[in-house]
């Protein structure tokens, strides 16, 4: 009966003989996209995450801001940091002391705006499979330097579009968020797109850079949106609260929709749209 080549017998043989013993076969690693998408897809996850949604409405009225459900419990969920694996994978990151969502002031003392009222349905991170993507190549957002750019030119990157209120205390719990992911842009493959809306014009946003103040890189881009029927928010598709998040695959159709702030963290959902076709 013929030998394994990994059996302690020939192990021993071939260090007499001044051999290198042969291995055993590594065993093959599970399939990170399938785990990715179990995990991003996983119901329970998602309907905790709804649960804990927190945002402002699209009216320009203030007053105090609460979360989704009429307290204050969700601004004890922060969201992570992050990081690209060796995997090619985003991973998070331990927290960061007097990072944006911290719980420092202007969060609570200076950002103020409604409550935004969703149905729970609304609440839900929802993924779109591909034949249900809607595409969101038309829109197109203005930079601070005035020059217009749009969806259609990023094509072959996942695009996270990143739509706030610069008045909601909540658009600091996801904006954190969004300055790390800047950073990984071009190792990830990726592209980061902070939209100011509610609030329009340019002089909000300088207000918003001033009361961040170095919680906000001065590299880090804000954008308005294009005011052109064809190209504005309307190719979004109909905006539910602040903040809200769509991850666009690398087609320019909308995979993810995030309406307001989650406690969970976006890797598992990003990753989901960059490892699958």
């Amino acid at each position: 009966m013929p030998l394994h080549p990994a059996s302690p017998v020939l192990a021993l043989l071939a260090l007499l003989a001044g051999q290198e013993p042969a291995k055993a076969p590594a065993p093959q690693a599970a399939n990170p996209a399938a785990a990715i998408r179990q995990r991003a897809l996983d119901p329970a996850a998602l309907a905790k995450e709804g649960a804990k949604a927190a945002g402002c409405p699209l009216t320009r009225h203030s007053s105090t801001t609460e979360d989704l459900r009429g307290s204050t419990a969700a601004a004890d969920e922060r969201l992570k940091g992050m990081s690209v694996t060796g995997a090619g994978t985003v991973a998070g990151l331990p927290e960061q002391q007097g990072r944006l969502g911290s719980g420092r002031a202007p969060s609570a003392a200076s950002l103020m705006a409604n409550t935004a009222t969703l149905s729970e349905a609304d609440r839900v991170p929802r993924f779109y499979e591909p034949a249900d993507r809607v595409s969101a190549r038309d829109f197109t957002f203005l930079g601070e330097d005035g020059k217009p750019q749009s969806v259609a030119g990023l094509q072959g990157k996942v695009v996270l579009i990143f739509l706030f209120r610069t008045d909601c205390r909540w658009t600091l719990d996801v904006l954190g968020e969004m300055i790390r992911l800047q950073g990984l842009e071009d190792k990830a493959g990726i592209r980061v797109v902070p939209v100011s809306i509610v609030n329009p014009g340019w002089s909000a946003v300088k207000q918003f850079r001033r009361l961040a103040g170095r919680d906000l890189p001065a590299t880090f881009p804000i954008y308005l949106p294009g005011d052109s029927p064809a190209a504005g928010l309307q190719v979004l598709g109909e905006l539910k609260a602040a903040p809200t998040t769509l991850i666009l695959d690398r087609e320019g159709r909308i995979a993810w929709r995030i309406n307001g702030a989650t406690p969970g963290s976006i890797a598992d959902k990003l990753n989901l749209v960059r490892l699958t076709p």
